[in-house]
């Protein structure tokens, strides 16, 4: 068998954001000025150098075109490569933004077709003007700009064993909306354009596409269109930047895009780096990862965010034509799943195929808990903020261990079930790894698959009385969660109102033992007499006391405190005898519940009550939630309503018992995922007892 051999080999820039020395940083400068000889002695036989967007540090726009192209042509020398070797494409902050700009934008936007996908000719010309910056900066570096014309954007480059297609994902960005950029998930490539430049491509090679975002900015229907376009076309490999990480995320059915660093780092909340990929003959894809070590003030290579995606393109007509004929019985191979005491028993779709998440369920010895993902953020949200986060709970114990003192609230579901121990900390962990783990991965909507993991504790069970199983949990998912090169935007431990676990808490925050954001989630409700017969916890617990820890706890967190508030409407308690008449949360109600809130520390979810066994209520006006919402606004807090999904189907934040009527089995890719589960969990048990 012939010896798998590189036949392209590049190296991959992004994020550069070039300023002036004094606006620069001495990190950033150091970086930059270190790069090259580092390149010189790390990097040897580069075919391109590939650069995906932001050379300058826009709105300041302090660089020039000609101090830009001098730096990227000191890159280049480096690498010992020509000008006509470096393939760039222009990102968000390389182009003029104005209000025309963002009347342009947003007419395109009301009118614009995926299914049709062009721009007409006047618009394609206006969008593509506002790159005044970067067509300068094309002249420094090549010394002419003739390859972009204001018929399509976007352009290709046949090269002799591969072919790069080259696209201006920033050709509808830059709109500014309420003094806000609006670009998240609304940006458009005009599918027809994309589609002329493929076509154009007249031989067999493998092409790979360059951009400055991922596809996930994309406007929900032209990625479907273009990501599927793209994966029919066989292009299975995306580059870009954008979001100053090292990662890879997926696209289409068998794309991988690959998302790298920055060229600065004032904070440590962006990642300095660069990538170096190699096409091999197999149709494999190498990737090394390099980033910048603030510490030690240099450049070296980061082996944990090395990828290698086998045999990405085929290599031959023949080795193609055998995929696309594989024997049914080959492709319905059953996978079998690891048999371990923390099983899943198999999934239950919220909403209309799924498109709410998916609920878990989960045993051990006979006993069932359910985990859930969201694959939205909030329900019905229209915060375009919280777009790129995908949100899960996971229980922590098998009943609500409240129960066992009568301590359960009355209004919730999961307090009928018999309390029968707590998780441990592995398969709290489980849950969350198996979850995101699908998710980076998801067949069925592939925009959840690049989102941000925001994980909570809450489901069955209360946190606050089992918080070292969650630390512990917290910690193994972090591991995971790197291994799989996957973002932590936060986790969120849920509680009604137990005190002690908070100064543990706080300790564990300022000793560093998190990788990752902590905060909590109170569950507040009603205060007083109200409090303690909604939540009899109120008189061993009282909410007062929680507060004043809750202080305590955002001096270290510096993030506001969710409080959860059930709106309440005429609601008949089934199992309280001592309140005969329907409770309502009045705006009166509301309003001395804020009285005991600091607004500059709590943030308020106005949350609809689900439906229980436990009691029932009228149906809540969306007219009355929202005069609701505006009172808590009025008073100065930070607040939105919540609507937990899947009611009907019996699950969502732990208000409901974990039905598991219509429960369907494990299927093939769900077994392969708890399969890899296992294996991460174990390596990080490894890892973090070692």
């Amino acid at each position: 068998m012939e010896p798998m051999k590189s036949i392209f080999k590049w190296v991959h820039l992004s994020d550069l954001h070039l300023r002036s020395l004094l606006e620069s940083g001495f990190n950033s400068t150091e970086l930059k000025e270190k790069l090259p000889p580092y390149l010189e002695s790390h990097i040897q036989d580069a075919d391109a150098l590939i650069i995906t967007g932001d050379y300058r540090f826009a709105p300041g726009k302090e660089e020039n075109p000609q101090s830009v192209g001098d730096f990227i042509k000191r890159i280049a020398k480096s690498l010992k490569l020509e000008p006509t070797k470096i393939f760039m494409v222009p990102g968000n902050h390389d182009l003029d933004r104005s209000e025309v700009r963002s009347d342009v934008i947003r007419g395109l936007r009301s009118t614009y077709s995926a299914g049709h996908g062009t721009f007409s000719a006047e618009r394609m010309e206006r969008l593509q003007k506002d790159f005044l910056f970067f067509e300068e900066l094309r002249k420094v570096v090549y010394g002419t700009a003739d390859t972009v014309t204001s018929a399509n954007p976007h352009f290709a480059v046949c090269l002799e064993r591969c072919n790069l297609l080259l696209l201006n994902t920033a050709l509808t960005a830059g709109m500014v909306d309420k003094g806000q950029v609006d670009d998240e998930h609304k940006l458009l490539l005009g599918s027809s354009h994309l589609s002329a430049v493929v076509h154009d491509i007249k031989n067999d090679n493998p092409t790979i596409a360059v951009g400055h975002h991922g596809l996930k900015f994309l406007e929900d229907n032209e990625y479907n269109t273009c990501s599927r376009f793209l994966n029919e076309a066989g292009i299975r490999l995306y580059l870009c930047g954008h979001e100053h990480k090292l990662w890879d995320s997926t696209f289409g059915d068998n794309g991988k895009e690959v998302t790298v660093g920055c060229l600065m780092q004032d904070v440590g909340s962006v990642e300095a780096g660069f990538s170096v990929g190699e096409l091999m003959s197999d149709g494999s894809v190498l990737l090394r990862a390099h980033r910048w070590d603030m510490g030690k003030q240099n450049w070296y290579p980061h082996p944990p965010g090395d990828s290698q995606f086998s045999k990405l393109y085929p290599t031959s007509e023949k080795e193609l034509s055998s995929h696309e004929h594989m024997p049914a019985i080959e492709a319905e191979k059953e996978i079998v799943q690891k048999e371990h005491p923390f099983s899943l028993k198999g999934y239950i779709l919220l909403g209309g195929r799924g498109i709410d998440g998916i609920k878990y369920i989960w045993e051990r010895n006979g006993r069932h808990v359910e985990s859930l993902a969201f694959n939205r953020r909030l329900k019905d949200s229209q915060d375009l903020s919280v777009h790129h986060i995908s949100a899960y709970t996971c229980s922590v114990s098998y009943g609500c261990r409240l129960s066992c003192n009568h301590q359960q609230c009355r209004f919730c579901e999961t307090g009928t079930i018999p309390y029968s121990g707590d998780i441990c900390a592995e398969d709290i962990a489980l849950q969350n790894i198996f979850m995101a783990g699908y998710d980076s991965d998801c067949p069925s909507f592939p925009l959840v698959r690049g989102n941000e993991r925001e994980f909570a504790f809450m489901g069955q069970g209360e946190p606050g009385l089992c918080y070292p199983a969650v630390r512990r949990a917290i910690q193994l998912t972090d591991l995971a969660m790197e291994r799989i090169r996957q973002k932590v935007h936060r986790y969120i431990i849920s509680t009604c109102g137990i005190c002690d676990f908070i100064p543990i808490l706080i300790n564990d925050i300022e000793s560093g033992l998190f990788k990752n954001k902590i905060t909590i989630h109170f569950s507040l409700h009603a205060i007083g007499e109200d409090r303690t017969t909604l939540m009899p916890i109120n008189a061993e617990h009282d909410y007062k006391r929680f507060i004043k820890e809750c202080e305590k706890f955002y001096s270290v967190a510096n993030e506001k405190i969710g409080v959860g508030i059930l709106l309440f409407d005429r609601y008949r308690f089934a199992n309280v005898p001592e309140r005969d008449k329907p409770y309502t949360l009045t705006p009166k109600r509301l309003e001395t519940i804020l009285q005991a809130l600091d607004k500059d520390i709590f943030r308020i979810d106005l949350c609809d009550v689900n439906r229980t066994s436990c009691g029932n209520q009228s149906a809540l006006s969306n007219e009355r939630a929202t005069q609701l919402l505006e009172l808590v606004k009025k008073k100065g807090f930070e607040a939105k309503l919540f609507s937990s999904f899947g009611d009907s189907e019996q699950s969502g934040c732990g208000m409901l018992s974990s039905s598991t009527d219509d429960i369907a089995l494990p299927g093939n890719k769900t077994k392969s995922q708890f399969n890899k589960s296992i294996e991460l969990l174990n390596e990080a048990i490894a890892v973090l007892d070692g």
